[in-house]
């Protein structure tokens, strides 16, 4: 009788790991998941909402306590968006905005301008008098030169300030707020991967162009390389996200192209011994903080 019970509370307990670890393998895999992208015309802005005309109608999207905003690559302020102006919003697990892009109509139209430089003139052929017993020489027809194509956007920078990181690994995490990146360097060329989990804005997955274009924002006038550039990360994410850059913890392992062993940054002490050459950019990028 006791064996049989013992089995019975044994199976039991069994049953309730299971479903825990079921529940938890669920949590994350949704909780890692691609953050979706909206693009479209700005329709109207509210205290709590953003509503973009795109291609399938105009969407609607509830706006996170914390807002990052962008307009023409610079840190703005949600009010700075234009009925009209091109916008991507990128939401976080619970469908909020948290991160916007925009292009004002002018930025747009400077870039149709500069796309294509004009063809040069030619320059007048200067009249010759022909010398007596000689034959005046002919000038030359040439083509015009065809136009240059410029491209609209370049290629956004690769994490931090050299560009031949092969490999990058950082964990920051600290004050309920969590920050990974991941960047390597294959046969297809460079792939990242980027996650942001804040307090007031939620989690964000980011992947491919989009997590390149975001990092070259956040990271991308750091030294990865550098002895003090744990200390630099603390310090810029802090001020990014309103946050003690003493209770950060930063893990960083990169790996350059022209380097054999890869650096390790693993200590939780941020205190490293100034470098001659310390990039002291910590522009900081905007948080519109809004009462929930």
């Amino acid at each position: 009788m006791f064996s049989k019970m013992k089995i019975t509370i044994i199976a039991f307990g069994l049953a309730i790991l299971m479903l825990c670890g079921w529940t938890t393998y669920a949590a994350t895999s949704s909780s890692v998941a691609t953050s979706t992208s909206i693009q479209g015309k700005l329709a109207a802005l509210t205290a709590d909402t953003i509503t973009l005309h795109t291609d399938t109608g105009n969407q609607t999207v509830s706006l996170a306590s914390s807002v990052w905003v962008y307009l023409n690559d610079e840190k703005a302020q949600l009010s700075d968006l234009k009925t009209g102006s091109e916008v991507e919003i990128i939401l976080n697990n619970k469908k909020q905005a948290a991160y916007v892009k925009g292009s004002s109509e002018s930025a747009i139209a400077s870039e149709t301008e500069q796309s294509v430089s004009p063809v040069p003139t030619e320059s007048p052929v200067p009249n010759q008098v022909p010398v007596p017993g000689t034959a005046a020489p002919s000038p030359s027809a040439s083509p015009p030169p065809s136009p240059t194509v410029v491209d609209k956007q370049p290629e956004a920078s690769p994490a931090g300030q050299r560009s031949n990181l092969k490999d990058v690994d950082l964990s920051v995490d600290g004050q309920h707020f969590n920050f990974h990146l991941k960047q390597s360097k294959g046969a297809q060329g460079s792939q990242y991967d980027l996650s942001i989990q804040s307090p007031h804005a939620g989690r964000v997955h980011l992947t491919g162009a989009q997590a390149q274009a975001w990092v070259s924002k956040l990271l991308g006038s750091i030294d990865l390389t550098a002895a003090d550039a744990k200390q630099v990360l603390s310090e810029r994410l802090a001020e990014q996200y309103n946050l003690d850059a003493d209770k950060m913890n930063v893990h960083l392992n990169v790996h350059a192209d022209d380097k054999d062993d890869s650096k390790e940054h693993d200590k939780k002490d941020h205190k490293q011994p100034p470098r001659d050459k310390k990039n002291n950019d910590k522009k900081p990028g905007n948080n519109n903080n809004r009462d929930e």
